[in-house]
């Protein structure tokens, strides 16, 4: 039996976990990729569909498997909706992670949203809950954004830099366009050295992306304040 366990943050971020990575992954496949991954957005698909699909495109370059390489998760509430609606028919380990949610969906706002990570990885939790606090903090979002965007005050990220990243996430294929600036976001709030930085090109030690991530890890640790994640 699946070990999904819920937390709730309160403010609408709700924080799934699961021990087994391989079935945090394959649970939150069609709700992310259906949400953010322009090729899969709206329409109705298999996991292994989508896998198959997947694993064509990792050949080219020698990807790890999905859920070695997807080891977090973030959507908005929407994004299972149409599994309430019937719309899709869900796996056993679909149907796991829906019965999780299924009270606190159907009281969901509609800036209700959903991470997810295998059991105290605390680095990729940093990465998700920011890309949380973006979506249901308009005060936290436009403040992080000010600060890769650069102000009257401040330089944002330097041109030639935020063309490499912003290619990155372009070329990976599974993210819109609209969120690229809040995984950007998402990317200096997150401590690791992740796979953007490394393989765009780019030498995190720079002193205006120090700067950079100084400025939101401040933003982001002041809003992990306002979430109770006791739970």
């Amino acid at each position: 039996m699946a070990k999904f366990k819920l937390h709730d943050y309160g403010r609408g971020v709700l924080h799934v976990t699961n021990p087994n990575p391989e079935e945090l992954a394959y649970a939150f496949l069609r709700p992310q990729e259906d949400n953010g991954n322009p090729r899969w957005m709206g329409r109705i698909f298999t996991v292994e569909q989508y896998l198959k699909w997947y694993d064509r495109q990792r050949e080219k370059d020698g990807r790890w498997a999905f859920h070695k390489e997807y080891v977090g998760f973030s959507v908005p509430s929407s994004a299972f909706l149409p599994f309430y609606r019937a719309e899709l028919d869900p796996t056993p380990l679909e149907n796991s992670l829906l019965s999780l949610l299924e009270n606190p969906t159907n009281k969901f706002t509609k800036n209700a949203f959903v991470i997810g990570t295998t059991d105290h990885d605390l680095a990729t939790l940093d990465h998700e809950l920011s890309r949380a606090l973006s979506h249901v903090d308009p005060e936290y979002n436009n403040r992080t954004l000010n600060v890769i965007n650069g102000t009257e005050d401040t330089s944002g990220i330097p041109r030639d830099l935020r063309r490499k990243m912003n290619r990155w996430f372009i070329n990976d294929g599974t993210f819109l366009r609209s969120i690229i600036p809040q995984e950007i976001v998402a990317e200096f709030a997150d401590w690791r050295e992740s796979y953007m930085f490394k393989e765009a090109g780019i030498d995190r030690r720079n002193g205006v992306l120090q700067r950079i991530h100084r400025d939101i890890r401040e933003i982001f640790e002041a809003g992990l304040e306002t979430l109770d994640l006791s739970k």
